[in-house]
């Protein structure tokens, strides 16, 4: 991708940001975005882009990394929202803190390779488009290369006619 069109963020930024816990984890989402923008900019540029990026769930991985980071580091006690569901469920809040916890340790992965699958099937697209450009670049190349020998051995041609005709 790099090749083709320019991203605001480094891939060794991306990297590093990976090693940091948390953090790193929400940053990503903005470099995965940019990652996205640019591609798409750039198949919509060509005219090859046939459908949109599903931003929903890069979204969705977004909000449930936000989630998990805040069950992580909040008190299930001062959440307001555990006073409600403890009663109407009749669940204990921390066990369902525990469970959210859980599921989203689960979902954040899949929603992340969703995006991530998505995002490399656009990539082949373009790869596939910039391999076949490069190959059509060649075959003019070379096609133009044999017609300019055909046109150099029909001008020794015609002057070793000429020069045939001006001896006799």
């Amino acid at each position: 991708m790099r090749l083709l069109t320019t991203t605001s963020f480094s891939p060794m930024g991306a990297v590093l940001l990976t090693c940091i816990p948390f953090v790193g984890y929400i940053l990503n989402y903005f470099i995965f975005s940019d990652m996205v923008k640019s591609q798409e900019g750039y198949m919509q540029q060509r005219g090859i882009l046939k459908e949109r990026f599903p931003k929903r769930i890069l979204n969705a991985w977004f909000i449930a990394s936000l989630l998990l980071l805040l069950f992580v580091f909040v008190d299930p006690n001062q959440l307001g929202f555990l006073t409600v569901v403890s009663t109407t469920v009749q669940v204990d809040g921390n066990q369902f803190i525990e469970f959210l916890k859980k599921t989203l340790v689960v979902v954040i992965p899949i929603l992340y390779i969703m995006s991530f699958s998505a995002y490399v099937k656009q990539e082949r697209e373009i790869f596939r488009i910039h391999t076949e450009e490069l190959f059509n670049k060649r075959v003019e190349e070379a096609i133009r290369e044999r017609d300019i020998e055909r046109a150099a051995e029909m001008l020794r041609k015609s002057e070793n006619k000429a020069n045939s005709e001006t001896r006799q």
